[in-house]
């Protein structure tokens, strides 16, 4: 995702989030076929952040067949 990012500075630190894209906005990536495998780790992730973000954006990786989509939009 980095390769697509233009004119913006950015650098590598120790976060929770996996992006910052401001003082109150921040960004958690996911795959669809990690979050089947490992179903809790995008809640423990949202534990992780406590109230430190108003705005948060999940950035979802859909690599699935439409059945487990749907499955994973009810979790939404």
């Amino acid at each position: 995702m980095l390769k697509s990012i233009f004119n913006v500075p950015w650098e590598y630190e120790e976060i929770i989030p996996d992006y910052v894209m401001g003082r109150t906005t921040c960004a958690l990536f996911l795959s669809l076929r990690y979050h089947n495998l490992n179903p809790d780790y995008i809640n423990e992730r949202l534990k992780q952040l406590g109230k430190q973000y108003e705005l948060r954006v999940l950035l979802v990786q859909v690599c699935l067949a439409t059945q487990r989509l749907l499955s994973f939009l009810m979790f939404c």
